[in-house]
């Protein structure tokens, strides 16, 4: 399959625009195809653009990122007071 009918195919399967595929594949740091659909799975766009974004900026595996996406991180970060700390806590563990 061409990787241009495979992006429709994303789109199309996952609801979005060229233009938000792009930003996502942008923001991946291992812009491979695993990757990119777990984080296309995220139904909220500011959640999706957060694990991009974190995907990106810890270098997160497609296992990482999938962990920190069924855990639900983006909610648990949103529920915190404090954000950084919440953050750093979350780094401690293994």
């Amino acid at each position: 399959m061409s990787a241009a009918k495979r992006k429709r195919e994303v789109q199309v399967n996952f609801r979005v625009s060229p233009e938000e595929l792009a930003l996502i594949e942008q923001k991946m740091s291992q812009p491979g195809t695993v990757n990119r659909e777990a984080c296309l799975r995220v139904q909220d766009e500011l959640a999706r653009t957060f694990y991009a974004e974190e995907c990106a900026k810890s270098a997160w595996r497609v296992r990482q990122l999938e962990r920190q996406i069924n855990t639900m991180y983006y909610q648990r970060i949103l529920a915190c007071q404090d954000k950084s700390l919440c953050m750093r806590a979350n780094w401690d563990k293994p």
